[in-house]
């Protein structure tokens, strides 16, 4: 199952955006499932359900960082400004509230969630939409396994970011 599918799935079992989308990328990451659920979980919602980043690209952050330790920081920013670039060119925006009012849902910050009912389905934005659209990351940007990043040496400037979550497809 390709890791697109698998996120799809995952939210379509009750996992929330960031918790479907990091764990479609555990096994990858070298981490257990348990780890990847509850590392993401609170990032659900917009970050706790306030309704703010949402929870498919706060997750495609997270894994971003454990695929690509190697990374300096200024890359990783790079790397999550480019995956929050690649969503919002798919969703029109990056912020919760925003996309469930596009999809017609209810947009309170309660901290109990909605009910996944098939109606809730039916409307919700599936949180792998993004990930299906570029070049899968060069040979240089291959997820690896947990790694010590390269010496920091002077000034350079970082490379454009590797187009990280198209790997899926």
């Amino acid at each position: 199952m390709k890791r697109a599918e698998r996120a799809k799935a995952l939210f379509s079992e009750g996992y929330n955006c960031a918790q479907a989308v990091v764990l479609a990328f555990a096994a990858d990451a070298g981490l257990d499932e348990e780890t990847a659920k509850s590392f993401s979980r609170p990032l659900g919602g917009g970050m706790g359900r306030l309704r703010q980043t949402c929870g498919a690209v706060a997750g495609a952050a997270c894994a971003s960082g454990v695929l690509f330790p190697e990374l300096t920081k200024a890359e990783a920013y790079a790397l999550v400004q480019e995956i929050a670039r690649r969503f919002r060119e798919k969703n029109g925006s990056i912020n919760c509230g925003e996309l469930l009012t596009g999809a017609g849902l209810k947009t309170d910050t309660a901290p109990n969630p909605e009910a996944r009912t098939p109606e809730y389905y039916k409307n919700a934005l599936a949180p792998t939409s993004f990930m299906r659209h570029s070049a899968p990351p060069p040979p240089s940007h291959t997820p690896q396994k947990k790694t010590k990043p390269p010496p920091r040496g002077g000034a350079r400037a970082p490379p454009p970011p590797p187009p990280l979550f198209n790997a899926v497809t």
